[in-house]
């Protein structure tokens, strides 16, 4: 398997305090974190996106991963391949994303 190269655009899920008690109208403030991610596609289905940081043996029997991350997919908002040499090719975009 040859793992393609990727830029994904997700939004990370938070826990903005530092366990301290939130007033109740200090509870549902907007804040979302949008994170850019680069890397090799390892994995992806209905459930999740696995980029890889590093690549070894590319494109042989021997292929390896190293710097897996895990993203739910529904977190992700933007999958796109960027090819070696050529433009980048859209693989997923969430619905009602620009």
């Amino acid at each position: 398997m040859t793992a393609p190269f990727v830029y994904v655009r997700w939004m990370d899920a938070e826990h903005p305090t530092t366990g301290e008690w939130l007033h109740a109208g200090d509870v549902n403030r907007k804040s979302n974190l949008l994170v850019e991610t680069g890397g090799f596609l390892v994995n992806r289905d209905k459930s999740r996106v696995q980029v890889a940081v590093s690549v070894a043996s590319r494109g042989t029997p021997d292929e390896q991963y190293t710097g897996i991350m895990t993203i739910p997919m529904g977190c992700v908002e933007t999958i796109q391949e960027l090819p070696f040499g050529g433009p980048p090719k859209t693989l997923y975009r969430k619905r009602g994303t620009k």
